[in-house]
């Protein structure tokens, strides 16, 4: 697991016990704050774990298969 995907997951926690504080005391300012923490948390674990299987599969390199010529190029390929 990547670092920013486990500040990820620690801001997302974060938030969601904010929220749940401001639900029961009440203060609608805390909870906007901690269901915004908790989506910005949800969103920096996603982006982790997209650039993570990102870049395993950028190493994988694929060659396009060698084919034969378009019809109407044939003449370039003459003897």
């Amino acid at each position: 697991m990547k670092r920013q995907e486990v500040r990820g997951k620690a801001k997302k926690a974060k938030g969601k016990v904010k929220e749940a504080v401001g639900i029961l005391s009440g203060n609608k300012k805390m909870e906007r704050e901690g269901s915004l923490q908790r989506a910005e948390g949800a969103i920096q674990e996603g982006s982790a774990r997209h650039t993570t299987k990102s870049a395993r599969f950028s190493r994988i390199s694929v060659r396009p298969s060698v084919s034969s010529p378009a019809p109407g190029n044939a003449s370039s390929y003459s003897e």
